[in-house]
């Protein structure tokens, strides 16, 4: 009865994590009540995973990435990228390998984040496309976290499954042998088949100009006195420019969107827009035209200042906020218009909620916007000069990273100590706020391993692992062992780009176990074989965060990344398969 609730629930979850149907740290906290509440597991056992080093290990390195991102790096590296700028293949290549380079010891996420804007900024001033440029980036960040046992928090989960299985404990590096052939392999194939597999979305704007990305959403009040009163719509929509979309009209009678254009223009009519921002700047001076998101409660304006783009992070405290958040509108900095291409706009912005990969248009004062992407979390997608700290803070975080690296690397102290120890410092030395550490974590995904980590305990005590293992293991197919490692990989794979990576380790390693076990073979080949793969979510882009980051700047489309990441995906399943068992053998 037990093994039944639990492949239920099991399945449950699994259906919950493709369809999004709930967030998935909502669906990893209700297995875990749902295997607590059926005494299936003990307290104890339920909650452990709170407890477990990988989890506080993930939480460590997430403020050290963020103590990184606000030293102003970005200003260090756009130097060293720079000088390979000329050939585009050769920009490529360091671009997505200086990605891979800082994520292997920082987050994925935050390395892609912090190169973005230096991506696009060079690819302006090169003339070329941001889209040959920008899912390298992302793929980049991916591989690097192959490299080291820090480097994604697949890595961190799978060491401490190695530790509870076989009594085996990964250290800092034992990552890099395979990790290091298939990112070496991955980078240079994904550079020199980038230029045909990748789209070109016309020409880059030099740097002066603003990125080509899809048009914005944004509200025009009409006052008495403009001067296309009583015209229709249509009309309107053609004084107003050939880049200006009317997509809906608040009126205070219900409007037929059929019948929308064929209205005429009224005082106080509210108009949603889908606006170039460069056609946005040429209408606010057209008579009796008001820019709704500018206007405060206060009835205030922001006349003057800069207009600049950035993109929302994941992790940004704007996401879920709307304009008409107070907090929001009592900013300096004004929201004058959003840009998100996986979806039609057809309502008030005031209604739309932010989201991670939004596309912001923003009006300022220079240190304004500065401040505001700094406490927002937001990044620019024109190339600016972001002085948010100073050099001196820069070296202070790299020598207390390097510190707690060889601390870790010496095995003087475990990795949940060390990196803890460097977030400390990192707090306490000022380099960042304690605020800003707290903002630093990703706290759904810090949820999802630790609530879902229990279900491994569940699936093995229920007998739940075994029985799945043992109806596998009667195919005589997959009776061998390097046949049960390639199942594995391309299973693992396959789950990676569709659910969570950290959830699919947590949901593979107890059946990798009991096949294992079945086979009276060592588990490690096929526990470091999903650790890899987990991380080769190369196929879409909702597969990991770094992948959405790049979506609506470099105007992809879903089918771009099915294109450049099959290759890689096939080039990761052959070195996989061939290299984990020379290192960790059955």
């Amino acid at each position: 009865m037990q093994i039944t609730f639990v492949l239920v629930l099991l399945a449950a979850a699994m259906l919950f994590f493709i369809t999004g149907w709930l967030r998935y740290d909502i669906t990893a906290l209700g297995v875990l009540l749902a295997l607590l509440a059926s005494n299936t597991l003990t307290i104890e056992e339920g909650l452990a995973g709170f407890s477990n080093p990988a989890v506080i290990t993930v939480i460590a390195v997430l403020i050290f990435s963020r103590a990184v991102f606000l030293t102003g790096m970005t200003d260090f590296l756009k130097k060293g990228l720079q000088k390979h700028s000329d050939r585009p293949a050769l920009l490529i290549l360091s671009i997505s390998a200086l990605a891979a380079l800082i994520s292997a010891f920082f987050n994925n996420i935050g390395a892609t984040a912090m190169l973005l804007p230096l991506t696009v900024g060079i690819c302006h001033k090169k003339s070329i496309p941001p889209s040959k440029a920008l899912i390298p980036l992302a793929f980049g960040s991916l591989m690097g976290g192959m490299l080291t046992l820090i480097g994604t928090p697949p890595n961190l989960l799978i060491s401490s499954f190695m530790l509870e299985y076989t009594g085996i404990q990964l250290n800092m590096f034992d990552f890099l042998l395979v990790g290091g052939l298939f990112t070496a392999a991955g980078l240079l194939l994904l550079s020199f088949s980038g230029n045909f597999l990748l789209p070109d979305r016309g020409a880059s704007r030099p740097a002066a100009e603003r990125f080509e990305i899809g048009k914005y959403l944004t509200e025009l009040r009409l006052k008495e006195e403009f001067p296309y009163l009583g015209e229709s719509l249509k009309q309107v929509e053609g004084h107003l420019g050939e880049e200006v979309e009317i997509i809906n009209l608040v009126r205070e009678s219900r409007i037929n969107p059929l019948q929308l254009l064929r209205h005429r223009a009224r005082p106080g009519d509210i108009l949603l827009v889908k606006i170039e921002p460069d056609e946005l700047e040429k209408i606010k001076n057209i008579k009796g035209l008001e820019i709704l998101p500018e206007d405060t409660e206060k009835g205030e304006r922001v006349e003057e200042g800069e207009m600049l783009e950035a993109v929302v992070l994941p992790d940004s405290p704007l996401v879920g906020l709307s304009t008409k958040n107070k907090s929001i509108q009592e900013e300096a900095v004004k929201v004058l218009a959003v840009s998100r291409r996986s979806s039609i706009f057809a309502r008030r912005l005031e209604k739309l909620r932010f989201k991670g990969g939004d596309v912001l248009l923003l009006r300022g004062q220079p240190e304004m916007l500065d401040s505001f992407l700094k406490e927002k979390s937001c990044l620019p997608l024109a190339e600016r000069e972001l002085h948010l700290t100073s050099y001196r803070e820069l070296f202070k975080v790299m020598i207390i990273f390097i510190s707690c690296l060889l601390l870790v690397t010496l095995e003087i102290l475990p990795p949940a100590t060390g990196f803890l120890l460097g977030s400390f410092l990192t707090v306490v030395t000022g380099i960042i706020t304690p605020r800003q550490a707290y903002q630093a974590v990703d706290w759904p995904v810090v949820l999802l391993i630790a609530a879902m980590l229990p279900m491994g305990t569940a699936m093995e005590k229920t007998g739940a692992a075994a029985w799945i293992v043992e109806t596998a293991l009667s195919r005589p197919e997959l009776s061998s062992p390097p046949l049960i490692l390639l199942a594995v990989i391309i299973i693992t794979m396959v789950l990676s780009n569709i659910i969570n990576n950290a959830a699919t380790i947590v949901l593979m390693a107890p059946l990798v176990h009991e096949m294992a076990r079945g086979m009276a073979v060592s588990p490690a080949p096929l526990l470091m074989g999903a650790a890899f793969a987990a991380s080769a979510a190369f196929l879409t882009p909702i597969a990991h965060q770094s992948n959405a980051l790049v979506l609506e700047p470099g105007n992809y489309r879903f089918t771009d990344y099915f294109k450049a990441g099959l290759p890689l995906s096939l080039l990761a399943v052959i070195i996989f398969w061939l290299t984990v068992p020379l290192v960790w053998p059955f």
